[in-house]
């Protein structure tokens, strides 16, 4: 049995349960334990053992008898045999013990402690190799709280039961059926009881436990029973002495880490090589891979290469081989080369690294093989750092990414290469690459999706690139040449066949495959669930408090599954419980989704824990284990070209769909998040529902988008499960049932009445919670099931009601939102509810006026804010039809003279808007028309100066006219205006910012700019840090940090500075931004070495001549060309 152990460990979860008696293992003495009894024992009552410590009732004097004891732990040292077994990588550590000498004995330079006292600390990442938790069973002596201090009296002991067992449920789904927990330092004295460490020990399965010490253990009762039933094995020796034994007889691989550990990692750049600090390990490894000096150190001997090529070929879907790259086992296609191309000219152009690379194409058609050998040759081949993100459910956190995208650009680094094998759409990594862009990183992101009629068209596109399922002729025949290099006979049989499908070829030659696919496949099922019938669930377990508090947390144990012979009806299909657990896994998997083994566990009934069930999974190969950093596990198909084979033994896509709603119906938020906190179960259904849903390319899913919105109401009605993300999605699905009129299901204003109701019930549950994306997403989800009711009451004829829900989307709606560059989605509602009920005549002509000068202004104010990359193809269609609305009208004079005497001014606007045109931006007549649009406006000042939209269009123009261009032209563009033109700048947009009705990056920016030229420098720099915090982490991308414009003198030349360096500052100290004092500024401000040309400065060292520019950060100096 210690094989198995061994490997249980070396492959983890490996769970460590220390108990009070670690400290007396290697001396027979407990330090701590003897100076407590020595202090209180004499006076106040004997002290054996840590649970004689409640009845010294020392609660009245806990700060002292805490702070002596937590000094007291601090002194002792660290016992030999616990240094010995510190560097295994354990998924997690749980104590019976006070003291906190465990936190020093676990904490290195590659892992960080966090100590668990009590059961309210959300575990977010519970199997954390790098982060690891440990949790004090009965509190520890650093903390004085009571829920998380050990019990100082009998009550405190009493209330400290509620804590342990809440502690101890967690471990279960911690170690998971792959794991071990090794016991140590435990007896009968323990505060910890036998009966409660049977509870979780019963809920193991086969040789999942190991009690060392044993001893006297042995005869329990209850040890006796755990060992019968193989749960636990037994050894007298200490664990310390089992690894020495072990790793003597090299029969365990556990590497201390070092500097070329895993946890130490390396990395080369260019001619330098770093250790990656462990504080970004920690960040970095909860979103991607960094692919590290080690990465490729696999090496497969000349013997064992066949063997090493099925592997990699058989090897993950979702995450690349690459101990294959070196071994020369990727196939590189034809378009391989393009993509290549394409990563390193945006290293040489990054300024106009606008758009991420997207590599297309279906399923199976080689994409991730493709960028693995990417990543594989700007390692090795540049010694670029490259970050590899996979396919998770885990959403990828911008935040992390660009701290290590700044690590390696303060080191010498040139770029970050981030390839992201997402299989997402491309708004994603558009989304990703705008957030780093507006914190200056420099990066190339390469990305991955399925190809939709958008990207074939788009195929011309230098960034779009596409991996076609259909291999050339000339890629046939290298494929053969790469295939014969393995598998000659192979390769002989395939140059007879007459096929140049790439997923065809690869199916038939998968290794465990090589005969017929099919056969292969329907033999491995059914030789699984042979396996299976044969396996049944022990009746006479005990369960007690964990089972229990499992189908209190909602995890169903139902009677029938225990008989794993046991056939339940699912759609039209009879299943057995082997059937329902591969097509769960087979089903996501066609899809290209892993499944969260939370979700199977659920699936499959909790009592199989104590089965052989998962045991066999690692047996039999169809279905694959997938750890994650944060030790999630998932589990999944080898490929997802056998998953869909699978599928379709199903029978029927009724069936599929039920499986999918099984799926669905046992997702469950982690417990430890915040409500609307995603985390990989959410956003594993979440993924599912996407691949099926509207959008999808699936469109065989879409008579069955209402059973599936119903399972989503399912969640949330009758097992509580409220997630705002599932509920977008459900919303989401009724308003598009409705708008798409799907025969069979309730009318169409039903089911915006439904999606409306449980909107509207989302928001109120969040109302309480700080402003989140979620929030907006629900509120722009709600306006357009507002906007599609107001359509159909348009249509059929009923005003006063389609009117009621306008008002609706414009109070839910409000103009931040709308003209807010990450809220487009809010913009587009408003925009086409309005057109749509405009052409329906909905509104009168004072009233339509009015609606159209909104619009218009919210559209010229996203021009020049900045739309989204992702959503410019749609905002460009949006202007398009509101301006074939408006291009030939005109206000009657009698419709003007109504809105002027109301107090409106959008007669002026719109009169002013058809003087200037539309869509004539920076061309002559542009020019033109704003000096004609400006005198309108201005002769008509005292009527639209309370009016944003109006006076909003003076400023545009006036400032066209003064610098004869647009907003946001052209970089370091300089600017030919006065003292009285800065002046009267400066007062239309303090005017603006009075009576603003939301944020204008345009409005600041140009104000601070005024006010520098205007020597108000104190006002200026306030100006900018306003600006500076307001677009941080936002979508303004690299527009952030451009330097558009440049401190000026009346005609236009540039103004020239002096200034001092500050502090000395070298490229060879990986040193680029320092600050240097202008003295005509009074100041300092910020420079870049190599805006000046130059490897470094001293301290003191003067610039005789320098130039000033702004971007939205502030003044940045800039060399001048008179400093030669």
């Amino acid at each position: 049995m210690s094989e198995d152990i061994i490997k249980r460990i070396e492959s983890g979860p490996a769970v460590l349960l220390l108990g009070q008696k670690y400290l007396s293992l290697e001396t027979g003495t407990d330090i701590f334990l003897q100076a407590i009894r020595e202090k209180y024992g004499v006076e106040r009552n004997k002290i054996d053992n840590y649970k004689s410590i409640p009845s010294l009732d020392l609660s009245k004097e806990s700060q002292a008898v805490l702070g002596w004891m937590y000094k007291l732990s601090k002194s002792i040292s660290i016992p030999d045999w616990l240094k010995s077994i510190v560097n295994i990588p354990w998924s997690s550590i749980y104590t019976t013990s006070y003291d906190t000498i465990l936190n020093r004995a676990f904490e290195n330079e590659w892992r960080n402690v966090q100590p668990v006292a009590d059961d309210s600390f959300r575990v977010i990442d519970p199997r954390d190799k790098v982060n690891l938790h440990i949790s004090y069973l009965f509190g520890n002596v650093e903390e004085q709280d009571p829920n998380k201090r050990p019990p100082l009296n009998v009550m405190e002991s009493y209330r400290r039961k509620t804590i342990l067992h809440n502690l101890l449920e967690r471990l279960p789904q911690i170690i998971t059926p792959k794991g071990v927990l090794i016991i140590d330092g435990y007896d009968l004295e323990d505060q910890l009881t036998i009966d409660d460490l049977a509870t979780v020990l019963y809920s193991l399965g086969e040789g999942q436990a190991l009690l060392c010490n044993a001893g006297q253990l042995e005869d329990h009762p209850v040890i006796k029973d755990l060992v019968n039933a193989k749960i636990l094995i037994t050894e007298r020796e200490s664990f310390a002495q089992l690894l020495s034994n072990w790793i003597f007889e090299q029969k365990i691989n556990i590497s201390n880490p070092g500097e070329f550990d895993y946890y130490g990692k390396w990395i080369t750049l260019q001619d330098r090589r770093l250790n990656i600090p462990q504080n970004i390990l920690s960040v970095i490894s909860k979103s991607a891979t960094i692919l590290d000096d080690d990465i490729f150190d696999e090496t497969v001997s000349n013997e064992n290469k066949v063997d090493g090529f099925r592997r990699f070929l058989a090897s993950s879907n979702a995450t690349p081989a690459w101990f294959g790259y070196p071994n020369d086992f990727a196939f590189e296609r034809d378009y391989y080369l393009n993509l290549k191309q394409a990563a390193l000219a945006r290293l040489r152009d990054s300024e106009f690294n606008d758009y991420p690379i997207i590599l297309h194409g279906q399923s199976s058609s080689g994409k991730t093989t493709s960028l693995g050998l990417l990543a594989y040759q700007l390692r090795t081949e540049f010694k670029y750092a490259v970050l590899y993100i996979e396919k998770r459910y885990q959403r990828v956190d911008e935040k992390e990414i660009e701290i290590f995208c700044k690590w390696i650009e303060d080191n010498g680094g040139k770029q970050t290469f981030i390839i992201w094998d997402g299989m997402q759409e491309p708004e994603s990594y558009n989304s990703l690459l705008k957030k780093l862009d507006t914190r200056g990183r420099k990066f190339v992101l390469i990305g991955t999706c399925y190809t939709t009629n958008k990207l074939a068209v788009e195929a011309n596109n230098d960034s779009i690139i596409e991996s076609p399922i259909d291999l050339t002729e000339s890629e046939k025949k290298r494929f053969e040449t790469y295939l014969r290099k393995f598998e000659p006979i192979i390769s002989n049989i395939l140059s007879g066949i007459n096929d140049t499908n790439f997923l065809a070829m690869m199916c038939r030659y998968i290794p465990s495959v090589k005969k017929n696919i099919h056969r292969g496949l329907v033999s491995e099922y059914n030789f699984f669930s042979d396996l299976l019938a044969n396996k049944k669930v022990g009746q006479q377990q005990q369960r007690g408090q964990l089972y229990d508090a499992f189908q209190a947390a909602g995890i169903d144990i139902e009677p029938e599954l225990l008989d794993l012979n046991n056939v339940t009806e699912i759609g039209n299909e009879r299943l057995t419980l082997a059937d329902q657990l591969i097509f769960s896994i087979m089903v996501p998997g066609k899809l290209g989704l892993n499944v969260p083994f939370e979700v199977l566990l659920r699936i499959v009934g909790f009592d199989t824990f104590s089965t052989t069930l998962f045991k066999e999974l690692n047996e039999v190969n169809i279905i694959e284990w997938y750890e994650y950093s944060q030790g999630e596990f998932q589990l999944g198909p080898r490929t997802s070209v056998e998953a869909s084979i699978f599928s379709d033994y199903l029978g029927s896509r009724e069936t599929e769909v039920a499986m999918i709603k099984l799926l669905l119906k046992n997702v469950r938020p982690n417990s430890g998040r915040l409500v609307g906190e995603s985390d990989y179960q959410i956003q594993f259904a979440v993924d599912l529902l996407s691949k099926v849903g509207p959008k999808s390319e699936n469109k065989q899913y879409e008579v069955y988008l209402y059973d599936l919105a119903l399972q989503l109401r399912q969640l949330r009605e009758e097992y509580g499960i409220f997630h705002p993300r599932l509920v977008l999605k459900e919303a989401y699905f009724l308003r598009e049932i409705a708008v798409r009129n799907i025969p069979g299901n309730p009318s169409p204003l039903e089911l915006l009445d439904s999606a409306e109701q449980i909107v509207r019930e989302a928001l109120e549950i969040l109302e309480e919670f700080p402003e989140r994306s979620i929030k907006l997403f629900l509120k722009v989800e709600l306006a357009s099931i507002l906007g599609t009711k107001a359509t159909d009451h348009a249509k059929s004829g009923q005003l006063a009601l389609a009117r009621d829900a306008y008002e609706n989307i414009r109070e839910l709606i409000t103009e931040p939102y709308a003209i807010n560059p990450e809220n487009y989605g809010a913009l587009d509602v408003i925009g086409w509810a309005t057109i749509s009920l405009i052409n329906y005549d909905v509104f009168k002509d004072e009233k339509r006026f009015e609606l159209e000068s909104d619009l218009a202004y919210l559209i010229e104010h996203a021009e020049i804010e900045g739309v989204n990359e992702q959503y410019t193809e749609d905002f460009n269609k949006l202007k398009l039809r509101f301006f074939e609305l408006v291009k030939n009208q005109q206000v009657a004079d009698e419709t003007f003279e109504k809105l002027k005497s109301s107090g409106s001014a959008s007669g002026y606007y719109i009169r002013a808007k058809m003087l200037l045109g539309f869509n004539i931006e920076n061309t002559p007549e542009y020019l033109k028309n704003s000096q004609s649009t400006f005198d309108y406006l201005h002769e008509n000042y005292n009527h639209i100066k309370a009016d944003y939209r109006c006076l909003f269009l003076l400023f545009r123009c006036w400032w066209t006219t003064k610098t004869r261009s647009a907003f946001f032209g052209e970089e370091k563009q300089t600017l030919p205006l006065n003292k009285d033109d800065w002046n009267y700048c400066l007062a239309i947009l303090n005017r603006l910012v009075a009576i603003e009705t939301s944020f204008s990056t345009t409005i600041y920016f140009i104000k601070a700019i005024a006010e520098f030229h205007l020597e108000l420098f104190s006002d200026s720099f306030d100006t900018f840090n306003y600006l500076g915090a307001e677009t941080n982490y936002s979508f303004y991308g690299r527009r952030r940090i451009k330097k558009y414009y440049m401190a000026s003198n009346p005609d236009g030349s540039l103004r020239v500075y002096s200034g001092q360096i500050e502090s000395d500052i070298s490229l060879a100290n990986n040193e680029k931004r320092g600050d240097l004092y202008v003295p005509d500024l009074h100041r300092k401000i910020a420079f870049l070495l190599y805006d000046f040309n130059k490897a470094s400065y001293q301290k003191g060292e003067r610039i005789r001549a320098l130039n000033i520019a702004f971007n939205f950060r502030g003044p940045i100096a800039v060399e001048s060309k008179y400093n030669a």
